[in-house]
C-alpha cells in the first residue's frame, strides 16, 4: 500500500451493473466479480511497475486465466492466477484492475487472505494506470512492516481513520467490506465497522468515479480471493441517512460551511441518522438563486430535506419580504415535487440591530404558514442567548455573519428542527466549548423550537 493516497469523491448517480460474463447476480441483489475460473471482467496494464519488463497471458481454453510477467533481469514470475476457483496474486508490484471503471455509489465486499508480512489493498474509485494508481485504498496487511493493518483508509494528513491493531491474523481469511455513498466512506471486517461513515472534507476537489483494483505491494506478498462481490447503489437510496440540501448565501457557508457539519456531528453524537448534506456555492437571495437554475439541483436527487435561506435583509421590508415570499414559494414547489421537506432557516439579526429580530422571525412564520413546513427558529434562539448573556459573543467582527459559538446555537436548533430531540447534553466540544457552556444554549435552541411548534 502506498504512503500518500488521493480519496475519491463521490457523483449523486447510480449506474446499473453490466459486463463480465459469468456475473452471479444473488437475491440480495450482489453481484460477483470474479467467477471462479477465469479473469473475464478484469485486466493489468502493459507496465505495472518499473521491476516489470513484459506482461504475460496465461490462457486456458480461450480465456485468460492468469498473467505472469518477465523482469528486466529476463526472469519470469507469476503476477496472478485462478487456482482452485480463487484468485491468488503475488510477485513484484501489480494491480489488478476491473474492466468497468465507472463505479460511484456500491458496497464492494472481498473475502481474502493475506500471508505473513504480506501487504495487499482493496482499491475503488481508482483511475487505471501504471505504478500506485490514483484512487483510494481499503489497506489489506496483517503483519507487515507497514503499521497501518486492515480495515483503514489512508487519507492524506488524516490518521483516525487508520487501524493500527489487524482485525484478524494473517493466513486466516476474513471479509472486508466498502460502502460508498455520496462522499461517505465505511469499512468493515468480518462485521464490524473499523471506519464509520468517514467524510471526505475535500470531496469537491476529489475523484468521482473508478475502477475497482486488487494489490500485490512486493514480492513478500501471496493474497488469495475467494471472493469479490459489489452490489451498486442509489445515492438516495436507504442508506440510513437524512440527506439535505441548503439554498442559502453566506450565513450558511460561514467558516467553511460549519454549520451543516455540525449538523452531523451533533446526529452522530445525538445516535442519530447522519446529516448528509450538500451546500453549493452561495447566491446573495433565493431569487439569485433561481435565475441561476438552482431548483435544477432539486430534482437531481432524492433529499429529505431543502433549507431555504434568504438574504437576511430581505425581510426587513415590505419591497423584500415579496420576492422572499415569491421565489420561496417556487422552491417549495420543486421541493414538494421530489417528495422532499421544506425547511426555512430564520436568520439572525445583526448585533447592533438586534430588535430587527422581531421583524425578521415574524417574516419566516408567515411565510412558513404560507407553505405549511417548518422553520429552524435560529434567530429566535440568538436573540433569547444574547438576551440571557450580555457578554455572549455569537457574532463574528463584522457584526453579521455567525461565529463559531453561534454557528454550534444554530446546529443545535437544526439538530431539534430535523430529530425531533433536544440537544441537551450532547458534547461542547463540538461547538469548541465545554459541555458547561454548551448547555444552556442546548437548552435555549431545544425551547425556540418547542415554542415555533406552538405559534
Amino acid at each position: 500500500m502506498r504512503n500518500i493516497l488521493v480519496l475519491a469523491a463521490f457523483l449523486l448517480i447510480a449506474i446499473p451493473i453490466s459486463g463480465a460474463a459469468d456475473e452471479q447476480i444473488a437475491d440480495s441483489g450482489w453481484i460477483s466479480l470474479f467467477n471462479g475460473k477465469d479473469l473475464t471482467g478484469w485486466k493489468i496494464h502493459d507496465k505495472p511497475s518499473g521491476f516489470i519488463e513484459e506482461v504475460i497471458k496465461v490462457e486456458k481454453a480461450g480465456k485468460i486465466v492468469g498473467y505472469d510477467c518477465r523482469l528486466k533481469s529476463g526472469k519470469i514470475m507469476p503476477m496472478w492466477r485462478v487456482e482452485d476457483g480463487m484468485l491468488i496474486g503475488s510477485g513484484p508490484p501489480s494491480h489488478l484492475f476491473s474492466e468497468r471503471g465507472d463505479f460511484v455509489n456500491f458496497q464492494f465486499r472481498v473475502e481474502a487472505m493475506i500471508n505473513d508480512k504480506g501487504n495487499s489493498g482493496q482499491y475503488f474509485r481508482t483511475e487505471f494506470g501504471s505504478g500506485f494508481p490514483r484512487g483510494y485504498e481499503a489497506q489489506i496487511n496483517a503483519t507487515a512492516d507497514d503499521p497501518i493493518r486492515t480495515g483503514s483508509l489512508c487519507v492524506p494528513n488524516v490518521k483516525n481513520v487508520w487501524v493500527l491493531t489487524a482485525p484478524h491474523k494473517a493466513g486466516e481469511f476474513f471479509v472486508q467490506e466498502v460502502t460508498c455513498i455520496g462522499d461517505t466512506i465505511t469499512i468493515s471486517v468480518n462485521g464490524k465497522k473499523t471506519v464509520d461513515a468517514w467524510r471526505d472534507p475535500q470531496a469537491a476537489t476529489r475523484y468521482k468515479k473508478g475502477h475497482f483494483a486488487l494489490q500485490v505491494h512486493d514480492r513478500n506478498t501471496v493474497v488469495t480471493f475467494k471472493k469479490i462481490e459489489v452490489k451498486e447503489l442509489r445515492a438516495d437510496s436507504a442508506d440510513g441517512m437524512i440527506h439535505a440540501l441548503f439554498i442559502g448565501n453566506s450565513m450558511t457557508r460561514a467558516r467553511q460551511v460549519l454549520l451543516p457539519r455540525m449538523i452531523d456531528e451533533l446526529a452522530r453524537a445525538g445516535n442519530q441518522r447522519p446529516f448528509h448534506y450538500d451546500a453549493p456555492d452561495g447566491r446573495i437571495n433565493l431569487e439569485k438563486h433561481w435565475e441561476d437554475g438552482r431548483a435544477a439541483l432539486i430534482q437531481s436527487r432524492k433529499w429529505d430535506f431543502v433549507i431555504l435561506q434568504e438574504q437576511s435583509g430581505r425581510p426587513l421590508s415590505p419591497e423584500g419580504r415579496a420576492p422572499m415570499f415569491e421565489y420561496a414559494k417556487k422552491f417549495d414547489a420543486e421541493i414538494k415535487k421530489n417528495g422532499a421537506k421544506t425547511i426555512l432557516y430564520m436568520t439572525m439579526a445583526d448585533k447592533d440591530r438586534p430588535d430587527d429580530q422581531r421583524v425578521l422571525s415574524k417574516a419566516y412564520l408567515d411565510l412558513s404558514k404560507q407553505l405549511k413546513c417548518r422553520v429552524a427558529p435560529a434567530g429566535d434562539a440568538w436573540y433569547a442567548a444574547l438576551k440571557a448573556d450580555k457578554k455572549l459573543v455569537l457574532h463574528q467582527s463584522d457584526g453579521h455573519h455567525p461565529e463559531v459559538t453561534g454557528i454550534y446555537l444554530s446546529a443545535c436548533v437544526f439538530y431539534a428542527t430535523i430529530y425531533g430531540k433536544s440537544p441537551e447534553g450532547l458534547p461542547g466540544s463540538i461547538g469548541k466549548l465545554t459541555d458547561q457552556e454548551a448547555r444552556p444554549l442546548q437548552a435555549i435552541a431545544w425551547k425556540a423550537v418547542q415554542a415555533t411548534k406552538n405559534r
